[in-house]
């Protein structure tokens, strides 16, 4: 009894079943190509990075810098107080100083990391700001 009925419906109305029909045929068309074109790009970017995996930092540790401690370490590099000639004072300075917000990690607290379980390995790193001044006076 249902086909029967859908059969007399969709008989009254061709134009209305098959526009229907060949949008419902595009749609499950365009799903499936995305699907597969998904798949693919994923099979290729496993296959291009699997060189790198194991490859970096999995986890960083950092220090907060503590507010009132006199700002960030530093030291200067170059620290003339120039030369002068013909009125005019020509400096060269390089100042480096510890990126703000963070802090030195002692050489005790980097064993305490290498204890830690899971840690295959690790390095310590330093973040420094350099600073050029470079130029002459009047």
């Amino acid at each position: 009894m249902l086909f029967t009925y859908l059969k007399r419906e969709l008989g009254k109305r061709r134009r209305q079943t098959a526009v229907v029909a060949t949008g419902l045929a595009i749609a499950i068309g365009l799903v499936v190509t995305v699907d597969a074109a998904s798949a693919g790009v994923s099979k290729a970017q496993d296959t291009v990075l699997q060189s790198l995996y194991g490859i970096g930092t999995d986890i960083s540790i950092s220090k907060q810098g503590v507010p009132g401690d006199g700002g960030p370490q530093r030291f200067e590099v170059g620290g003339t107080q120039g030369q002068t000639s013909r009125g005019t004072r020509k400096f060269n300075r390089t100042r480096f100083e510890i990126a703000r917000d963070s802090a030195v990690i002692n050489a005790d607290e980097v064993k305490t990391v290498a204890k830690t379980s899971g840690v295959a390995g690790y390095t310590t790193s330093l973040k420094l700001n350099s600073v050029t001044f470079n130029g002459q006076l009047p």
